[in-house]
This record gives structure tokens, C-alpha cells and sequence, in this order.
């Protein structure tokens, strides 16, 4: 049997590195799944083999049904039912607004092959055409599916710390900075008046951030010093009755997740909850508040001062100074309590909760080797990516995830994989300047 012909697309300069390609069979039964290309080097891949569902059960976007692997070493090669029907869409998000669409029809084709060349930048997407032949055995002549290429605006990666202004403070919706009102109330803390958050002073200088051999994950090496301009960041994560301030403010609607009806103190205030969000929403949230999400470096130096310690109050787990495993899972409790009613966890600056209770979205992308090539002043973290980065861990996981240093990436739009708040941080003088 002849070869079946197909048709080859190649996306030029597509960032097809970080970038994801989705291909999509929709007929009445819709099949997506995510090729993940975030792991694809030249020659191979990391950890994984193409065609492979990439490790983490939570390393899925909630719009498909599989998160595969791709590879510039292997095709991955994607099967059609011989029935099947519908339109055929691959779609290919930059990550920038911009997503290139193939779309054609799902009768005629027997497969779809992808494979990314990482060197070059490019993503050769193959359509392989249904071989027919006659009942001589003859091959018969092939009127294959027309395509189209298209391209249409997506959702762009929200705004990070680049896109702020030098005082750290978010752009409003005009481009202008949204300002902060903050009213002193002690020596190193302070109020927002937005929303009423107290925060706490985390002065300038340096720290030791990461974690050394034979502690954590590689992501989170080499250790090393960091130096961080002064801030104030929330003590405690954001809570319900706050967030409620910000959608009565704002008209928006908040949909409870699975995780903010877990309350390990079912006598506890439903408001003084930390209210669980994806990432957008923490972000939009901090905007209106005139203040922003916290860099990774931020989070990091408020939790664990500037010598490197494990957890917030030292190196030695104390399942007593958090919202842990042990306090609600180990005692058939499984959830989370009112923020801030650990305060023998403390971080060396006073802010709470920054181990167990709620994971916290901070602002950065997700890069497992970017601290071995981040900037020793202010980082800020990658410039785009497919995954943004949780910090603290919870109560439904162990010691291990409420390290200071770990790291735990995840989709910026998911909110109900597990339970994640976040705390905001504002960059404005300090005690006494």
C-alpha cells in the first residue's frame, strides 16, 4: 500500500516551546487534549516520553481530557475514528493573545502528527488523509478536506510586575497606577483602607532564598542570596469577607469552589476564611485593592526572614503553629480554619498562615531552572509561561509543601484543583521614611 498522502503546516517563529498546541476533535463527543510542550528540549525531553501524560495529576487544564507530551525527538501521533465527524481544530497559543488555528474536518483523516523542532522555534502540525481503495485493489484518486488558517485574539497572560510602574503599584484599566491608601497603625504595620487587610513591614536587604542539596525539589536550587527592595505585605491571606468587599464593589460574582466549604472549625466565621481564586482572580482582586500579588522572592523573604530557615518559626516542623495535616486530616477533620489563629507561626516579620491552610498563588511564571539564571536584585520571575506558582502549601498536604522554599506550579486559571488563596503586597515607604 502506497503511502497516504498528507499535509504539512509549519508555524514559522510560534514560541513553540512555550507555548501549547490543543488538538480537539469536535464531534458530538468532544475529545481535547493539551500537547504540552513546556518540557520539550533540543533532542528529546524532560522526564518524560512524547505521547506520555505528563506527571501530576493536577497538571491539566480543566477545558481537556489529557495532558500529553511532545517531543522534538518523537511524533506524536494522534489517531481519528474512522467514523468520526465534526471539525478538526488545532489550535497553537503563543501565550502572547494570540492563538494560529487549523481547522478542517474530521472526515478524511486518518491522524494528525505533531512534533515540535525546538531549535529552530517551529511546530510541523501533519495531516495524514485517508487511503481508499477500490475493489480492484486499486488506490483511488483523493479529494482531501480543505483547511483553513486562521489566527484570532485569546486571553493574553494576565499582568505581572513588569507590566507595574517603578512604585510596584498595578495599572488601572486607563494605564494610570492605582493608588494605595495605607494608614499607619504601629511601628512596622500598617492597614489598607481598601479592603482592610493589615500588613506588615518587610524591610529591604538581603535573604537567603531557595533550598540546598538534599532539601526539596531541584527546582527550588541553587540557593543563594537574594537582595528585595522594602514592602508591606498582607498578615494574613485574603479572606471571604474581604473578597466579598471587592465583587460588591466591582459587580462581579463569586463562585465558591469545592475546597471553601471545607471548614475544620465549622464554628469559625464563613468570612474569615481566606477566600480560594485562581490566579486571574487574585489578581484582578489585588488590582482593585491598589496593591498587587507578591513575586516569588517576596513571598519567600516575608515567610522565612533572611537565614534561610525551613518553615516560618525555624527549621524543625511544629504541626501545632500551622493549619497541618495532623491538625485536620490526621483528626477526620479534613480542611481549613480562619486565617491568623496560629500565631505561634509567625514568620521573624509577623505575617501568619505562610505554612498549611490555603496554598497562595504569587505573581511570577513557573520555570524549574530560573533561579540558576534569575537576576540577584528584585526578581520577578520568567517572562511568560503556562503555569504560574503556588507557595505555602496546605492542610491537605504534608510538612514537605509548607517549606518556605517549595515550589508548586500550576494553570492560572484553575481554581478548584486544590485549594489556593494568595495575600497582595504593596510597595511604598516604610516605618519611618
Amino acid at each position: 500500500m502506497p503511502t497516504p498522502p498528507c499535509r504539512r503546516l509549519i508555524c514559522g517563529e510560534r514560541r513553540a516551546r512555550r507555548g501549547a498546541a490543543k488538538a480537539a476533535n469536535e464531534s458530538a463527543k468532544q475529545n481535547r487534549r493539551l500537547l504540552g510542550l513546556r518540557y520539550a528540549v533540543p533532542g528529546g525531553i524532560k522526564g518524560v516520553k512524547a505521547g506520555e501524560r505528563l506527571p501530576g495529576a493536577d497538571w491539566m487544564d480543566e477545558r481537556v481530557d489529557m495532558v500529553i507530551a511532545v517531543s522534538d525527538a518523537e511524533t506524536v501521533s494522534l489517531r481519528l475514528p474512522p467514523d468520526g465527524k465534526g471539525e478538526l481544530v488545532v489550535t497553537l497559543d503563543r501565550g502572547d493573545g494570540v492563538a494560529a488555528l487549523l481547522s478542517t474536518t474530521v472526515t478524511g483523516w486518518e491522524a494528525i502528527e505533531l512534533k515540535p523542532v525546538v531549535d529552530k522555534r517551529y511546530l510541523e502540525v501533519t495531516l495524514v488523509g485517508t487511503v481508499r481503495t477500490a475493489d480492484s485493489g486499486a488506490v483511488e484518486n483523493l479529494e482531501l478536506p480543505p483547511q483553513t488558517l486562521a489566527a484570532r485574539l485569546v486571553a493574553a497572560a494576565a499582568r505581572t510586575p513588569d507590566d507595574s510602574d517603578k512604585s510596584g503599584r498595578p495599572h488601572g484599566s486607563d494605564g494610570t497606577p492605582t493608588p494605595p491608601r495605607i494608614r499607619s497603625t504601629g511601628p512596622a504595620t500598617v492597614v489598607n483602607e481598601i479592603d482592610g487587610a493589615e500588613m506588615v513591614w518587610i524591610p529591604a536587604g538581603e535573604f537567603l532564598r531557595g533550598s540546598p542539596e538534599g532539601i526539596g525539589g531541584g527546582d527550588e536550587r541553587p540557593q543563594k542570596k537574594i537582595h528585595l527592595d522594602g514592602f508591606w505585605i498582607y498578615k494574613c491571606p485574603v479572606t471571604v469577607a474581604q473578597y466579598r468587599k471587592y465583587w460588591e464593589a466591582t459587580g462581579k460574582e463569586f463562585k465558591p469552589t469545592w475546597g471553601q466549604g471545607m471548614r475544620a472549625n465549622p464554628k469559625g466565621e464563613e468570612g474569615q476564611y481566606a477566600a480560594q481564586t485562581n490566579w486571574y482572580e487574585a489578581a484582578d482582586y489585588a488590582k482593585w485593592a491598589g496593591a498587587a500579588l507578591p513575586t516569588e522572592a517576596q513571598w519567600e523573604r516575608a515567610a522565612r526572614g533572611t537565614d534561610g530557615r525551613e518553615y516560618p518559626w525555624g527549621n524543625k516542623w511544629d504541626p501545632a503553629r500551622c493549619v497541618s495535616m495532623e491538625e485536620t486530616v490526621y483528626r477526620f477533620s479534613p480542611g481549613f480554619r480562619p486565617v491568623g489563629m496560629y500565631p505561634d507561626g509567625a514568620s521573624p516579620y509577623g505575617a501568619l498562615d505562610m505554612a498549611g491552610n490555603v496554598w497562595e498563588w504569587v505573581a511570577d511564571w513557573y520555570a524549574y531552572e530560573y533561579f540558576a539564571g534569575a537576576p540577584d536584585r528584585n526578581p520577578t520571575g520568567p517572562k511568560t509561561g503556562s503555569h504560574k506558582v503556588l507557595r505555602g502549601g496546605c492542610s491537605l498536604y504534608d510538612e514537605r509543601f509548607s517549606r518556605a522554599a517549595a515550589r508548586m506550579p500550576m494553570p492560572p486559571q484553575v481554581r478548584d484543583w486544590t485549594p489556593t488563596g494568595f495575600r497582595c503586597v504593596i510597595v511604598a515607604p516604610g516605618p519611618a521614611q
